[in-house]
């Protein structure tokens, strides 16, 4: 009997998704339910991170901050991890082998999902192909609309955070932590967006399922977004690699002895490659995904982040090379709108 109910309200609920004159209905549903799964989404984020600044976003990032400052009073006596066991540096420190081991592990077993769904996603193309070879385009065509943008963007985003933590394990092993994945031990404000994008690409599969299909006959958005995906993340790994041990996550405010100014490579043109392909990578992860709401947001805010780190960085290395600096600056350009 639930069963039955169950496929009975689901085909409901369908008919009235696929309704044409439900569409005004369908974006306020969106919109509403992007804000609010958001706002749960990080209140649980928050309670598990427990970040120092805390963002309140709707009723249940209000609550889990009431519930987290309360907690911080009553809590005594050591750390655990789960079920009691006492826990140590190796779990609680940045720098701890098991805390690196378990972030590690976490984005291989997002890289080998989303990897083996490509995978999946082309045999099914192959195998449907087979039944209808009419034309090889035919195949290409399945191929393209089979593989979903989900798995490429986790995908994509697990090759971004391995090179991350691996050009700093190169150049700075000395600073090596789980910070340097650029996932864990983040901003708020990145964790927000990370769970905004997420929550907006599952809302609108359901409520807008044509916009999540990769090589949608009216649109080549989420093309153009993983090309940009693409070329952000080789624009980024080619600067900090280039750079070495003169690249940095944090700007510097003191010039260290073998700190030089870099002008060949990909700094023969662009005086910040890091950040100009760190700003495509971003929004082309939400052109890819199809998130129209996160596009704008992730746009504007890197574009305001940016617009505020690059000057002041500037600042500073004008004070470290000087007339050089100042020089350089004339025959390059920054790359971001």
């Amino acid at each position: 009997l639930l069963q039955d109910a169950s496929m009975t309200a689901l085909s409901h609920a369908q008919q009235w998704i696929d309704e044409p004159a439900n569409f005004r209905k369908k974006l306020v549903l969106c919109v509403g339910s992007v804000w609010i799964l958001t706002d749960f989404s990080v209140s649980i984020l928050q309670r598990v991170t427990d970040p120092e600044d805390k963002n309140v976003l709707g009723p249940f990032t209000y609550l889990s901050v009431k519930l987290c400052n309360r907690r911080r009073v009553a809590m005594n006596g050591p750390s655990t991890l789960l079920f009691g066991i006492p826990s140590n540096l190796q779990f609680s420190s940045t720098r701890g082998l098991a805390r690196n081991m378990l972030g590690g592990y976490a984005i291989g077993i997002a890289f080998g999902m989303s990897t083996l769904s490509i995978f999946n996603s082309i045999y099914d193309a192959m195998a449907q192909h087979r039944h209808d070879p009419d034309s090889h385009a035919l195949t290409a065509s399945l191929m393209m609309n089979n593989i979903s943008p989900w798995s490429l963007y986790v995908l994509n985003s697990c090759i971004f955070y391995t090179l991350e933590y691996l050009w700093a394990g190169v150049f700075q092993p000395n600073d090596l932590s789980i910070s340097s994945f650029m996932l864990y031990d983040h901003s708020n404000a990145f964790h927000i967006a990370l769970c905004l994008s997420s929550v907006e690409y599952c809302v609108e599969r359901v409520l807008f399922p044509e916009l999540k299909i990769l090589c949608h006959h009216k649109s080549k958005v989420h093309l153009a977004g993983l090309a940009m995906v693409i070329f952000g993340q080789l624009m980024r790994t080619l600067a900090q690699f280039t750079a070495g041990t003169n690249f940095n996550h944090q700007i510097q405010e003191y010039r260290k002895r073998d700190h030089v100014l870099i002008k060949h490579g990909v700094y023969k043109w662009l005086r910040h490659p890091s950040y100009f392909g760190f700003f495509y990578w971003s929004v082309g992860t939400q052109l890819l995904l199809g998130n129209p709401l996160s596009t704008v947001a992730y746009a504007a805010a890197s574009w305001a982040f940016f617009a505020d780190r690059i000057p002041y960085e500037e600042e500073r290395l004008t004070e470290f090379f000087g007339d050089e600096y100042v020089q350089y600056k004339k025959t390059s350009i920054i790359g971001i709108p």
